[in-house]
């Protein structure tokens, strides 16, 4: 018994997951209310408790389970790789970043509401402090590869490595979100990295 109980907690859990990423694909985050999320996956409010504090909550879930199976195992396959090729590295994985946007519609999804759609408050709530934490991570990891461009002597003279990176986060960020406007026909996937490759012409020495 304990058991089946168990495996209908993780089903209602997937169900409101599934059924909340949905609503805030197609009504916003902020017009979608609890009920709604509830009523979608089937279940009652009261169930919805049961796994999740709020709507910031379901936030969090979704960025571990859509999101972190993408970035995770590009980590270490990004760092060993710019130990002989830093440039490379940027190069390949920002590439798959921008394929999975096409690919992987629950990680396009989250990703947009991260970008756009949440709102952020300015007290340190927890889903703030947990989106610090991931974009903490992530760019201490751009930092690394651009700091073995440095290390090798590939980037122009009178730029550091601190303001390459934030420039590349920068840009990355700019065309994730120019891509997530509805009204416009820029996509990532196509653009990304002919515009990346521009951005490393113009950091890297002639």
């Amino acid at each position: 018994m304990a058991r089946k109980t168990k495996e209908e907690a993780e089903k209602t859990y997937r169900s409101l997951l599934e059924a909340a990423s949905r609503l805030f694909a197609t009504q916003g985050f902020n017009d979608t209310t609890l009920n709604q999320i509830a009523k979608e996956a089937g279940v009652t409010r009261g169930a919805f408790y049961w796994h999740f504090k709020d709507k910031n909550d379901v936030i969090e879930a979704l960025w571990e389970e859509y999101a972190k199976p993408v970035f995770l195992p590009m980590e270490d396959s990004m760092l060993a790789m710019s130990k002989t090729d830093p440039v490379g590295s940027l190069r390949l994985h920002c590439g798959k970043i921008f394929d999975e946007v096409k690919s992987n519609r629950e990680f396009a999804q989250i990703l947009q509401m991260v970008i756009s759609a949440v709102e952020i408050s300015p007290q340190n709530t927890d889903l703030t402090l947990y989106l610090q934490q991931e974009h903490a991570r992530m760019t201490s990891l751009f930092h690394a590869v651009i700091k073995q461009a440095e290390d090798k002597g590939l980037l122009r003279e009178g730029l550091d490595g601190p303001t390459a990176c934030n420039g590349l986060i920068c840009l990355i960020t700019g065309m994730l979100d120019k891509h997530f406007l509805h009204f416009d026909s820029f996509t990532i996937w196509k653009s990304g990295s002919p515009i990346l490759d521009c951005y490393l012409t113009g950091i890297l020495r002639n």
